[in-house]
């Protein structure tokens, strides 16, 4: 007689025995590897938990799946894998199951490709997929009926509760809970560094190279650090842990690239959910499918999963830029859709793909051209690469070790295998392992900056409208360059292509041969060129012995293609020169003036368009860029003209420094005219701040006034 017993897996996850027939309840990520490390028998039927995440776990059923595929064959038992779940989940469970075992459908891919890769990937599914083509034909989904129950295989299922079950044969009948509180371990336990992970210029830390079914290690996530900043390479299900316990903070993650969806590669919902705003890089139609997958796996529509993550589209055969790194992609020989990376050129992510001699076959049928074949086979021997991790899993669908094993020395050296448990004996002097606390540091060193020098680069005006993670690559890209007194750093006949940060010291601006302003630690010059002019502006001298930092101009394109830089870089390049010819302002500290006309706006008036108003209520400062206005004052009964305004003349100082805050005259555009407006609370912020500007206003003020008055009797 057969009898029901139970046992827990781990947390959320039990099985249920009758006879040879096992009833999995909930399929936490990694699930397979716990039965592995416990020598448990997987079963054919699964059995869903309320949620597929919660509590940071996502519930995955890919790899039970491909254990039932590829270690019983459902076609040869003549049973299909079978999903129970309330009807939500089970739809939920059918679209992950389609992007992540069959790829995007035909429809799809047409519809999410950007790069003609539609017929690509249908040739490719086709040649991995000839033994089933729909989900319909090994996976059965089957919800609970209208009272909560199913029928299988001789057992009645009833679902009692949150995450409770009721699990019945005959008159035998067993309580099922798998509601948890308990945080579940990884399944594999790694011991710290004994050495502190600093970010770096150029290298790499693995977390893990390892394949859904292997419980010796962590599946495939590595972080490559570029310009001192984080990019995540796929992602496992405990990569918040690995990052604790490497003591990398996962805020300073700032970019996952997802190769593919299998769930050994893609596990990032947790640090999406519990980080910050995540930046996801990979080609649309990849990123299509990872919101079709996370939109079921979070149970929120595709829409609000796009609000969680900023995507950035990589285009096959472009260099895209990320902060001014490249990320160059490439597609891959993959059951559904997966491409490889290169990080700067010297960085090569081979991705999940097929390679080396069974290409071949690829090519007799008709599924890839030659040329591609040759693309793929010469990826290792690419120029310029330092570090190579490379699948070699073996098997049908990734490349053997042995035939890896016969690359050059040259290539092997700095080639490590990921997806690879073990290698034979005979391998082991010839291939490199890639193995989880790996470091690689290629390019570690910087230039020598100090606290003041780093201090100075951050209060730039130009760097507080900018993403704080510029300040990383501007550290580790920028050239130190000391000088001493009197020696010309930019001659305005030259040029000079870098932009650059005054770190200490003062140097002059000289035009035409006449000094123009003056530049203090902080501030920023050479920028000109790279917004349009031709040549240099400017001669700039030091005044004193100086420290700056000079940014490569490719890297300072590259930041100035966000628009918020840009549109700020050029008003300040407009503006600028009219607050300089203001008696205000021009003994205003530079940076201090950029963050004054940041904070200000820009309007037009049409020739007779009133400005400001006598009697209104003065809420705004005004500059005048270009044009001219006329000063009124009411008469006994008429208006009086007291004066005109020209350009770079500033108007409205009266209602902002008098307690009655009433206009004093009207202002009136007397041709078209545009002007500059700084908002009453900014303006009390300038002259708390800066004494000159509240000094040059009240002698303006004083001057106008007797003028005025002067005015007003000679006319009455």
């Amino acid at each position: 007689m057969q009898h029901l017993s139970i046992e827990e897996v781990v947390p959320g996850c039990k099985v249920v025995t009758f006879g040879e027939r096992v009833v999995v309840f909930g399929v936490p990520a990694d699930v397979v590897k716990y039965f592995a490390l416990q020598k448990k028998q997987f079963g054919h039927i699964i059995v869903l938990p309320d949620r597929l995440y919660e509590r940071g776990m996502t519930q995955s059923v890919e790899f039970p799946l491909y254990k039932y595929i590829f270690s019983q064959g459902p076609k040869e038992r003549g049973e299909k894998f079978t999903i129970v779940g309330m009807a939500r989940q089970v739809g939920q469970i059918s679209a992950i199951l389609q992007q992540t075992v069959l790829g995007p459908t035909d429809e799809q891919a047409l519809t999410w490709s950007t790069c003609g890769e539609a017929d690509f990937v249908r040739k490719v599914r086709s040649y991995f997929r000839q033994d089933f083509t729909r989900l319909g034909e090994i996976v059965s989904f089957v919800p609970f009926g209208p009272d909560g129950s199913v029928e299988i295989e001789g057992l009645r299922i009833k679902r009692t509760g949150a995450d409770r079950f009721c699990v019945s044969s005959g008159s035998e009948t067993l309580e099922v809970d798998i509601a948890h509180t308990h945080v579940i371990s990884p399944p594999t336990l790694y011991q710290a560094p004994v050495e502190l992970i600093k970010p770096m210029k150029l290298g790499a830390v693995v977390l893990g190279t390892s394949t859904g079914f292997d419980p010796r290690g962590d599946t495939s996530n590595v972080i490559i650090y570029a310009k001192h900043l984080g990019i995540s390479i796929d992602g496992s299900p405990w990569m918040g842990e690995r990052l604790n316990l490497y003591g990398i903070n996962p805020g300073s993650i700032g970019l996952f690239v997802v190769t593919h969806l299998h769930d050994d590669h893609s596990n990032i919902f947790n640090m999406m959910i519990n980080g910050y705003r995540s930046s996801i890089a990979t080609t649309n139609l990849i990123y299509r499918s990872f919101l079709v997958k996370a939109s079921s796996i979070l149970s929120i529509p595709m829409e609000d999963v796009e609000k969680l993550v900023h995507f950035i589209e990589l285009r096959p055969g472009e260099k895209n830029s990320w902060y001014s790194n490249t990320i160059s992609c490439f597609y891959t020989i993959h059951p559904i859709p997966t491409i490889g990376v290169i990080i700067n050129g010297k960085i090569l992510i081979s991705g999940d793909t097929l390679w080396g001699r069974p290409l071949d076959g690829l090519v007799e049928k008709g599924i890839i051209e030659p040329s591609y074949r040759d693309f793929l086979m010469n990826l290792p021997f690419r120029e310029g690469l330092e570090l190579i991790l490379f699948d070699g899993g073996g098997g049908p669908i990734h490349p053997e070790p042995e035939e890896l094993a016969e690359l050059p020395d040259e290539v092997r050296r700095r080639m490590y295998l990921t997806h690879v448990a073990e290698l034979p004996p005979a391998l082991c002097s010839r291939v490199n392992l890639g193995m989880a606390g790996q470091i690689f540091s290629l390019e570690a060193t910087r230039e020598q900056l100090d606290f003041e020098d780093v201090l100075a680069l951050s209060e730039s005006t130009l760097m507080r409208g900018a993403p704080h993670d510029w300040l990383r690559v501007f550290c580790s890209e920028g050239k130190v360059i000391e000088r001493k007194a009197h020696e010309v750093i930019i001659d305005e006949s030259t040029g000079d292509e870098c932009f650059y940060f005054l770190l200490q010291g003062t140097l002059k601006v000289i035009r035409a041969g006449e000094f123009v302003a003056r530049i203090y630690s902080g501030d920023y010059f050479g920028e000109m060129i790279f917004l349009g002019s031709h040549k240099r502006t400017a001669t700039i001298i030091s005044e004193s012995c100086v420290k700056i930092l000079a940014i490569p101009q490719e890297v300072f394109r590259c930041f100035i293609q966000d628009e918020n830089v840009k549109r700020s870089l050029l008003r300040i390049m407009q503006v600028r020169p009219n607050f300089f010819h203001t008696t205000v302002f021009n003994d205003t500290p530079d940076n201090f003036l950029q963050e004054i006309i940041i904070h200000s706006r820009q309007r037009f008036f049409d020739k007779g368009e009133v400005i400001i108003r006598e009697g209104d209520i003065g809420d705004h400062l005004y500059l005048i860029l270009r044009g001219s206005c006329t000063v009124t004052k009411k008469g006994h009964d008429r208006e009086i003209l007291v004066g005109t305004l020209e350009k770079d003349d500033i108007f409205g100082e009266m209602a902002l420094l008098s307690e009655s805050k009433i206009r004093s005259a009207t202002v009136t555009a007397r041709e078209p005219t545009e002007v500059v407006i700084i908002s009453r609370e900014y303006f009390s912020r300038i002259i708390t701040e800066v004494p000159s500007v509240f000094y040059n206003l009240t002698i303006i003020a004083d001057e106008r006034r007797r003028k005025h008055f002067v005015t007003l009797s000679e006319r009455e």
